[in-house]
């Protein structure tokens, strides 16, 4: 028997959870939250079952369930899925809130800036986009939800390792050297942790081209209950259009404010 030979693929039919270490409901219930959540107006009965490949009786049990246990609603004949959802993750994630609640104040920050506004937390090296709002113009930048960028190399990343010591900096660079993705990129580790000293003395972080070539970058922490910070939030936008003193004078203001709003809905909430 080859104990590295990959498992063998999912078969999504409805016999699944008759056979040995698989719970096949478990999956299509997964599979019709994944369906809701990419929905940003809710799903009727047909389009979910459409999505998840599934019978309409069935797609209307796994909702029925949903709704039961609290996870989902059905506004209209359309479903969406509720708050508590985001509670799943809470516990990996240490996010305290729902992103749903934060986002009207994201949506208001886009309407004042006119700039795209992201969302995310730390996974290991990484960055996980939770939120973003697109701001309305044809080349604004856009990150879908669940997209992940280098932790150390994004302005999101740096913000959200301004509330740990230049220590820990230095092992999470350490662990996950930062690739040189620009020639502004920067990859030496001490200036790297110097970078991020400057976002916990300021407040912000900016990260000028060292991501993509022509993508400029502000963000700054978002804090839980406790006070530490667990995301950040942040402004992209294209260095040719808006300049780095810009991005200070005319963004970090706003920007702060609406982080300062989230991470007080995080702790009423």
């Amino acid at each position: 028997m080859n104990l590295l030979a990959p498992p063998p693929p999912v078969v999504e039919d409805e016999d699944c959870a008759r056979r040995p270490e698989r719970v096949g409901s478990i999956g299509k219930g997964l599979m019709v939250i994944k369906a809701l959540a990419e929905a940003r107006q809710g799903m009727t009965l047909s389009e979910v079952a459409e999505a998840t490949g599934t019978t309409r009786a069935s797609a209307r049990r796994y909702l029925l369930t949903l709704i039961a246990l609290g996870y989902a609603e059905n506004i209209q004949k359309r479903f969406e899925l509720t708050p508590l959802v985001m509670e799943l993750s809470g516990p990996r994630f240490d996010t305290g809130l729902t992103w749903q609640i934060a986002r009207p104040r994201m949506e208001k920050l886009v309407r004042e800036i006119g700039e795209s506004c992201t969302a995310a937390i730390r996974d290991v090296d990484e960055v996980v986009c939770t939120a973003h709002v697109e701001a309305d113009r044809r080349l604004a930048f856009r990150l879908p939800v669940g997209a992940r960028l280098p932790l150390i190399t994004t302005a999101l990343g740096r913000a959200i390792l301004s509330d740990i010591s230049d220590d820990c900096v230095r092992e999470v660079v350490a662990l996950a050297p930062p690739a040189r993705h620009t020639h502004f990129s920067i990859t030496d580790p001490e200036l790297l942790v110097e970078e991020v000293r400057k976002v916990r003395e300021t407040g912000y972080s900016i990260v000028d081209q060292e991501l993509e070539l022509g993508l400029r970058s502000i963000a700054v922490p978002v804090r839980n209950a406790r006070g530490r910070v667990f995301a950040a939030l942040n402004i992209s936008t294209d260095s040719a259009r808006v300049e780095l003193r810009a991005m200070v004078e005319d963004y970090l203001a706003p920007l702060t404010e609406a982080a300062s709003a989230i991470s007080r809905l995080n702790r009423t909430a």
